[in-house]
């Protein structure tokens, strides 16, 4: 009779051991969907701040290529070829070729007509990294400006942006897809998988 009780407990054992792996199992695999979801909508697009579709605003005649110092003037890019979907970060690094500021030049960003957050250029500063969050969007291409908002003293300086376009210079990075929700057919596979787990654990029980 204690034999046999032994038997008993030895298969109820292994018979919890399958049903925890089995449901660990489903788990795993729904896991792994998610992440897989996730992952496809986590991408980054990194287009170049000049070269093709860089344009330069001044109203002084008299300065140099690219040089800003005064409210209003601003540095354009366009891309008409670029898409963006649900975006809802940009990152843009900066390069400075010349900087001759003995005063704070204040700036803002302005992605397709909306204003994404301001940034400031001090003098001597020759690289910058700035980043913003904003609404998710999505366009069939874009124009990120920046521009001035105050201007320097005159005789303070001035600043130009390295804007060839080149793998050294400025660029801009915007985020593409990044959705943290996942989707319905995402939850539907997890669903999936957890209700498998739990009929096999009925089934064994």
């Amino acid at each position: 009779m204690k034999l046999g009780s032994d038997i008993s407990t030895a298969d109820a054992a292994k018979a919890a051991t399958l049903k925890l792996g089995h449901w660990l199992k489903g788990a795993f695999v729904g896991a792994a969907l998610l992440a897989a979801q996730t992952a496809a909508h986590a991408a980054v697009v990194t287009v170049p701040f000049g070269g093709t579709g860089f344009s330069w605003t001044q109203a002084n005649p008299d300065s140099g290529p690219n040089y800003i110092w005064v409210a209003g003037d601003q540095w354009r890019q366009t891309g008409a070829s670029t898409s963006f979907t649900n975006s809802n970060s940009l990152h843009l690094h900066l390069v400075y070729n010349g900087n001759t500021l003995a005063e704070t030049l204040n700036m803002k960003a302005v992605l397709n007509g909306v204003t994404l957050g301001s940034f400031s250029i001090t003098g001597g500063e020759y690289s910058e990294d700035v980043d913003f969050s904003f609404a998710a969007f999505s366009a069939a291409s874009y124009e990120l400006v920046l521009v001035a908002t105050n201007t320097i003293s005159r005789g303070q300086g001035s600043v130009s942006l390295l804007a060839s376009g080149s793998a050294d210079g400025s660029y801009a990075s915007l985020s593409d897809g990044v959705n943290s929700v996942p989707e319905p057919a995402t939850l539907a596979l997890v669903a999936a998988g957890l209700l498998g787990a739990g009929l096999s654990r009925r089934k064994r029980a």
